[in-house]
């Protein structure tokens, strides 16, 4: 089940600039690493054998296959959480409000100190910007795309509607707004190790990590075309797109997600009208186009019933 992380719970992180990335036009496969949090050593053995030889692996190994990024050449150093949500932004690197936090957290898990950037601050008026005193970077995380940290903990959230697993992005870098680093938390109390339910386990965490590389309401707004320009327009100010309020997210533009109307949709009692959230970015086009068979379809439809979590971000 995902909840699409709000706005200000998502920090970019600088690794290259943008003309740098954009300028290398091979793509190559997505490489993806996974971190455990100790909450993962405390399975008993039998559901961390499946989780660790099987599922995680075989789940990982799908989308490595099936996903192709602009590498970056450089380490990845994930930025550090401020204790203030304002953040002010230089070069594209984030810097805190004269204070980092203690903790940098993504999701459940804490991020160690070697994957961990040196705490930039600017004072409260946004001048005197730099590495704070006595702040050094980590070691990062060479020759990997992705960072994906594991827990498996029996949270409140595991405990609604029988829930097997949740993930989200929670940092992106800065010059390509690609999500570099998630979490996915393993609901204990739901994994079973029966042979016959390996595959719906299986499917779930494969469906669950979309959700943190890119499939999720809270990334639509990012979304670029073939050479890397973005798809929703960004404000000169802040470089990002503009804010949805209520959804606590940016709002992306009709390029990535539009409306359209279905005048006569038949249903069981007759006919009636209906809107219809589709993706119309042109793979995804190309690709509903050949699934259905059907050259007049304009996107993929979008799930439009549910809470935060389903609609918009499931197909229909």
């Amino acid at each position: 089940s995902h909840v699409h992380p709000k706005h200000h719970e998502v920090l970019h992180t600088r690794i290259e600039p943008e003309h740098v990335m954009k300028k290398r036009n091979i793509d190559q496969s997505l490489r993806i690493l996974l971190y455990y949090d100790q909450s993962v050593y405390r399975l008993d053995d039998e559901r961390f054998e499946l989780i660790n030889n099987t599922i995680l692996p075989e789940a990982v190994t799908f989308w490595e296959r099936a996903l192709f990024v602009r590498r970056s050449e450089s380490v990845i150093r994930l930025t550090r959480k401020c204790s203030d949500t304002q953040v002010f932004v230089k070069d594209g690197w984030t810097h805190c409000i004269n204070t980092c936090n203690e903790r940098t957290m993504c999701g459940e898990v804490e991020v160690p100190e070697d994957h961990l950037d040196a705490c930039r601050t600017c004072n409260a008026t946004g001048q005197n910007c730099g590495i704070a005193q006595g702040s050094e970077p980590g070691e990062g995380i060479p020759d990997f795309d992705f960072i994906f940290y594991v827990s498996a903990m029996q949270t409140e959230r595991c405990n609604k509607s029988l829930t097997v697993a949740y993930a989200a992005h929670c940092q992106q870098e800065s010059a390509l707004d690609r999500p570099i680093a998630g979490h996915a938390n393993l609901c204990p109390n739901s994994i079973s190790t029966k042979r016959q339910e390996l595959e719906i386990l299986l499917s779930t965490v494969k469906h669950e990590i979309l959700h943190a590389l890119g499939f999720s309401v809270s990334l639509y707004a990012f979304y670029r075309n073939q050479t890397g320009e973005p798809l929703t327009p960004r404000s000169p100010e802040t470089g990002k797109p503009p804010l949805n309020e209520s959804l606590q997210t940016y709002q992306w533009s009709e390029k990535v997600i539009k409306l359209f109307t279905r005048p006569s949709w038949l249903v069981r009692s007759g006919y009636m009208k209906r809107d219809v959230h589709m993706m119309v970015t042109p793979n995804v086009v190309k690709e509903a186009r050949n699934y259905f068979g059907c050259q007049e379809l304009e996107g993929a439809e979008l799930e439009d019933q549910g809470e935060e979590g389903t609609a918009l971000t499931h197909w229909e």
